[in-house]
């Protein structure tokens, strides 16, 4: 091994490759030497050297390979559940949604807006559900918070195991009872012989006849208009324990509720209650079904029948039914936030009931 292989070979050995012209040379001129027949030791040596050689100049030449970038990890995409329940009115457009009746239950991950009739909310990483009627949302949180807006409570955060329930309010002047509505009915069919005579109206509701039927209605009726309601419902209960299929049933059950709508409300509903099952199909059965609408809602505690019954009256053929139909109906839309119903509600009563003091409200 000559010197420029001497250097070659160490400088393999020390890391350190030598220039590749030389060791190309080297390689060269020690392949000639082999081919004309040297010692097998001398062999090895160089068929190592050239090995070696071959290993260095590859390193040396060879671009670095870089390893791979790990891939990106893109996390899946979190979905808000929506359970809706039977009935519910509901849309979504993407992380907004609208519940216009029925129930929603809701679980969300990443912020959401909920609005409701009466009130708004927004939920990030939360449960909870909602039900929403006619005259109320309730909203019960299950997890997280929810900021929860309305007009009608202001801004309120509702926490996990609270419950908040909106209620809306009907105006106060609509819950006074028009003096129309609280008037006895004259009766539709014959009156007493006896006109107003009261000895002679007394003595003939003794019987058992239609007379007696007649007299004993009179008899309430000139109560009532004397202001003596306890005396005018005394009459009446007793002409429906008598003659509770009588003539005169429909027109004697209108008033007797009528008496006592400010007497005592709750009986007054349930005689109503009684009323529509038995003549609520009567042609003169709607000045009775508003009073018991106006009881459902604002005594009875179920202000969504009372408004449906409103909305149900409003095809009234009576001017008198319809026009205080139109009103209320107005009222619970306002209360609802339907501001552009209650305005329609209230333009239609301008034009069907111009002279309805309704109108002066």
């Amino acid at each position: 091994m000559n010197d420029t292989e001497l250097d070659a070979a160490l400088g393999l050995l020390r890391g350190t490759p030598p220039p590749l012209r030389e060791t190309e040379n080297a390689i060269w001129r020690r392949a000639q030497a082999t081919a004309q027949g040297p010692s097998p030791v001398r062999q090895v040596a160089v068929f190592a050297l050239a090995t070696a050689a071959g290993i260095g100049a590859v390193l040396t030449v060879a671009p670095l390979v870089r390893a791979p970038a790990p891939a990106r990890v893109v996390a899946a995409p979190v979905e808000t559940r929506i359970e809706p329940g039977p009935g519910a009115e509901w849309s979504r457009d993407g992380r907004a949604i609208t519940l216009a009746r029925g129930r929603l239950r809701v679980t969300s991950p990443v912020k959401v807006t909920v609005t409701t009739p009466l009130a708004t909310l927004e939920a990030k990483g939360a449960r909870f559900t909602l039900d929403v009627a006619a005259q109320h949302v309730v909203i019960s949180a299950e997890m997280g918070e929810l900021l929860v807006r309305s007009q009608l409570t202001g801004e309120r955060v509702v926490r996990a195991g609270e419950r908040l329930v909106v209620e809306a309010q009907i105006d106060a002047a609509a819950r006074v009872l028009p003096a129309a509505l609280l008037r006895a009915p004259e009766p539709t069919g014959p009156r007493s012989a006896c006109g107003a005579e009261l000895d002679c109206l007394t003595r003939t509701a003794k019987g058992d006849t239609l007379a007696a039927q007649l007299a004993l209605f009179d008899l309430g009726l000139a109560a009532s208009l004397r202001g003596d309601r306890e005396q005018a419902t005394q009459l009446w209960r007793q002409y429906l324990t008598r003659f509770p299929d009588g003539a005169l049933a429909p027109e004697v059950s209108g008033a007797l509720i009528r008496a006592l709508v400010v007497a005592d409300p709750v009986e007054a509903l349930a005689q109503a209650e009684r009323y529509h099952a038995r003549f609520g199909a009567e042609p003169s059965a709607g000045g009775v079904e508003l009073l018991r609408a106006h009881l459902l809602r604002d005594v009875g505690g179920r202000p969504e029948d009372g408004c449906a019954l409103f909305e149900a009256l409003t095809a009234q053929r009576s001017i008198a039914v319809r026009g205080e139909a139109l009103y209320q109906s107005a009222m619970c839309r306002q209360a609802q936030g339907d501001v552009a119903g209650s305005a329609a509600r209230l333009d239609e009563l301008r034009r069907v009931a111009p002279e309805s003091e309704r109108n002066a409200r």
